[in-house]
């Protein structure tokens, strides 16, 4: 069980506790994750890298998802074999995605997340406001 799957665990306990939400986020936002690519010229899961990969984003009843996983063997047990991942820290997952996307983390585990529109929405707010504060704190201007 990762540190990510434990705050995970512990949040969904006690949804409520405000600690453990922040424990759970601020972990999230500061979490690499494996992000499996798409090859837009073979139209496949990306198996290397190319200069045609892109995150690879499903589509389920007209819903958008991009995967997330917090190991590279999670992705790889995710696609049944070696693929091509971005590995990008969580917060700047956040503040690249668009506002109708939404994140499936870990899927196909006992520890799977998904992420609606409004939550990532909120990442992005407080990835903002933490960015601001910060540089407040070093004098420079937002």
């Amino acid at each position: 069980m990762s540190p990510l799957d434990q705050a995970l665990e512990d949040l969904q306990q006690d949804p409520k506790d405000a600690e453990k939400k922040k424990a759970y986020y601020s972990l999230f936002l500061n979490t690499s994750f494996f992000i499996p690519t798409y090859d837009e010229k073979s139209q496949a899961v990306a198996k290397e890298e190319t200069d045609n990969v892109l995150p690879l984003i499903l589509n389920a009843d007209e819903t958008h998802y991009m995967l997330l996983f917090d190991s590279k063997e999670r992705a790889t047990s995710w696609a049944k074999a070696e693929i091509h991942c971005l590995v990008l820290p969580g917060h700047v997952v956040v503040e690249m995605a668009s506002p109708e996307l939404h994140f499936g983390l870990n899927v196909g585990t006992d520890q799977q997340k998904i992420f609606v529109p409004e939550e990532i929405s909120w990442l992005k707010e407080a990835v903002s406001n933490t960015k601001a504060a910060m540089s407040e704190k070093d004098g420079n201007p937002s």
